[in-house]
């Protein structure tokens, strides 16, 4: 068993209240506005047909654009706010002393291994019907 000093304890206790109050913050902000969204946009017909519409359009657009092209400007923007956040919060006096050394490993394994994997794993079972048998 092994057990953490005064320090690393504190730091892990301002972690989780941290994280708590994230996720309700999360959960309030999700239950207050997007399931009253969703319930307009699905109840609405003339909404469905909409953005139905917009996706073909997208979803045709896309095709047209070649991947590479599409990864490049996503990586940009993505890597882009990957620095504007990190910039941030190590930058501001509320979180500049835990965000480098505390936080930003715990986020970046969290990104890396939940909705990467996530997202990877999607992809690999939308395609494992065309595998040839």
């Amino acid at each position: 068993m092994t057990y953490t000093t005064g320090k690393r304890r504190n730091t892990m206790k301002k972690l989780l209240i941290i994280t708590l109050f994230a996720i309700v913050i999360t959960v309030s902000v999700a239950h207050a506005g997007i399931l009253e969204t969703v319930k307009n946009i699905v109840t609405d017909p003339m909404r469905v047909s909409i953005y139905a519409g917009l996706g073909i359009v997208l979803a045709y657009i896309f095709k047209r654009i070649p991947n590479n092209k599409i990864q490049k400007v996503v990586g940009g923007i993505g890597y882009g706010f990957g620095v504007t956040v990190t910039l941030g919060l190590a930058k501001w006096p509320y979180t500049s002393a835990l965000w480098n050394r505390t936080l930003e490993p715990f986020v970046i394994d969290f990104i890396y291994n939940v909705p990467n994997w996530f997202l990877k794993s999607f992809i690999e079972g939308m395609k494992s019907d065309n595998k040839p048998k």
